[in-house]
């Protein structure tokens, strides 16, 4: 990812430059296209939304198991409108909504919540996708922040995905307590949790 950061921070630097001897027709918006698929954030961005909607849909399958039809529902909706150009407010919501559906079900698990064990397992299974995506995206975020941080500097603006770099260990952290929470109080309840939840 490294070299890929690289080249991309390079080709973001010179688009001042190189929009400026560009006409404003057909040029110029073709230029735009190339600078936006060449921002080196973007990846960071679609990795966020692939356990985003990971994590949502193992939300809404444990909620759903524990009759919390309201709350499932929810889930599904948020994990629909995750877009590469959701707003920051969109992306606040995203992040709240993740961490409340979790908490939701392990109050339902931990007030005696009855379920189906195998739908329990396959909520489970769905959050431990998510964790996995979450922590290779943690691994790639110092690059990530770096990059973000020398466009910012070019741009002198802020953008929704800058704002979810700067979110996402903390935001990751949380999340992350919240999973070991449910996938204890599930397994009090006789399901079979991923070895990856135990271990975390």
């Amino acid at each position: 990812m490294r070299i890929l950061l690289a080249g991309a921070i390079v080709l973001f630097l010179a688009a001042p430059l190189a929009q400026a001897q560009m006409s404003n027709g057909n040029g110029g918006a073709a230029f735009n296209g190339m600078e936006r698929a060449n921002d080196p954030t973007r990846e960071m961005m679609v990795r966020f939304i692939d356990a985003s909607r990971m994590t949502l849909t193992g939300n809404q399958q444990l909620l759903a198991a524990l009759g919390q039809s309201q709350e499932a529902a929810a889930m599904g909706e948020r994990a629909g409108q995750l877009t590469e150009s959701m707003t920051r407010r969109a992306v606040e919501e995203t992040l709240e909504t993740q961490l409340r559906g979790v908490t939701a079900s392990t109050k339902a698990l931990a007030a005696g919540g009855q379920a189906p064990v195998a739908q329990l397992e396959q909520g489970l299974a769905s959050l431990a996708q998510a964790v996995a995506q979450y922590d290779q995206l943690m691994k790639d975020l110092p690059e990530a922040k770096a990059a973000m941080n020398t466009m910012r500097q070019v741009s002198k603006t802020d953008t929704p995905t800058f704002f979810m770099l700067r979110s996402l260990s903390s935001s990751t952290a949380s999340l992350k307590k919240e999973i070991r929470a449910v996938a204890q109080a599930a397994q009090n309840a006789g399901a079979k949790v991923p070895e990856a939840l135990l271990a975390m």
